[in-house]
């Protein structure tokens, strides 16, 4: 549909070629490979080396500053962006801070649940200071949107759990959190905390409000286009006319570029998708896999996926890498989890 359209160029076919080649290629790839419970193990050991060293540049970039290249990159036109009066955003080795932002939040909501499930001492350890990076790499990104990631994952989690302590602990500890960044002024003399608080109340924030209106712009300007202008396709308001491929105005979030490109058509279709598949690996957790911690496990590695969704209304992260790698990765786990399942005995300790 988006391929075909008359409006798509060939330029734009080849410098998108990712959306038709690459990922379809890594869902096929991981849902082959991450298939046993000693990979999930190698996995999540991987991820949290990651981790640390996404957390080490940004802290990098704060103490010494950005290098020749980011610079470059900054002075590009980007600082709009990263370098803000209310504080610079660090971004680490990604390729914006938004996509860092919300990278690092569905890592927090991941570690930080098998934190708690965790069995064994090491592991705890090794979570927990995952975790911890990872939080610190949020804010540290300046990313507001991406602090639904961790409300949004810890919500599914409490769905998921089936667990009255688990359903209590994790609701109080987000009450707290919500709490504290709404109804007090507690951390304002950090300008990441500041910065954070933003984001509990978007009707105070000039950027949020930008991309209701455009919204409505690209309403107006898709209303007899149902399928969309096309993969790469751009939308340019100049003098109530269409036109494609110039200055454009911005999708800001992963959702409205689908829109924009799919249309109202494509944009149904591909929140279906996602929806079946969310309803598919519930299921599959709830009531076909036996092994306790395994299902803990792999539920964390959904509600990372779930929250990192719901960011996709804001942010473009889901479709920037490595984020979309990784969900292949998490909902290749998932969904193998019945296979996983029978290779292991209904009590025994994964981590």
């Amino acid at each position: 549909m988006i391929l075909f359209s008359p409006d798509v160029s060939f330029n734009d076919l080849i410098g998108n070629r990712s959306v038709y080649l690459s990922l379809p290629l890594t869902y096929l790839l991981s849902a082959i490979l991450m298939c046993t419970p000693k990979r999930l193990k190698v996995t999540l050991f991987l991820l949290g080396i990651f981790i640390a060293t996404a957390a080490f540049k940004a802290y990098w970039q704060k103490a010494k500053g950005f290098d020749t290249v980011e610079s470059a990159w900054l002075f590009s036109g980007a600082w709009h962006t990263h370098i803000l009066r209310t504080g610079i955003r660090y971004f680490s080795f990604y390729t914006d801070a938004g996509n860092f932002g919300a990278s690092m939040g569905m890592f927090t909501v991941v570690f930080g649940i098998i934190t708690i499930i965790s069995k064994q001492n090491i592991t705890r350890i090794f979570c927990l200071g995952a975790c911890i990076l990872a939080g610190i790499g949020l804010m540290m990104s300046g990313t507001r949107g991406a602090m639904i990631v961790p409300f949004g994952g810890l919500l599914l989690y409490v769905l998921l759990s089936k667990s009255m302590k688990a359903i209590i602990s994790c609701s109080i500890f987000g009450v707290l959190i919500f709490s504290f960044f709404y109804f007090t002024d507690i951390g304002d003399g950090n300008v990441f905390i500041r910065r954070m608080r933003t984001a509990f109340r978007p009707g105070e924030d000039a950027s949020f409000n930008v991309r209701l209106e455009n919204q409505k712009r690209f309403a107006y300007y898709l209303a007899d286009k149902p399928f969309g202008v096309g993969i790469g396709g751009r939308i340019v308001d100049t003098k109530g006319l269409m036109e494609l491929n110039e200055d454009f105005i911005p999708t800001d979030s992963y959702y409205v570029g689908v829109w924009v490109e799919g249309g109202i058509v494509g944009l149904c279709l591909y929140i279906t998708l996602q929806a079946l598949i969310l309803l598919r690996c519930c299921y599959l957790l709830m009531f076909r896999i036996k092994n306790d911690q395994l299902r803990k496990i792999l539920a964390a590695l959904l509600c990372g996926v779930f929250g990192i969704w719901l960011n996709g209304y804001v942010g473009r992260s889901m479709g920037f890498q490595p984020s979309s790698f990784i969900i292949a990765v998490f909902l290749s786990f998932v969904l193998n989890g019945v296979y996983m399942d029978k290779r292991l005995k209904k009590d025994e300790i994964i981590v």
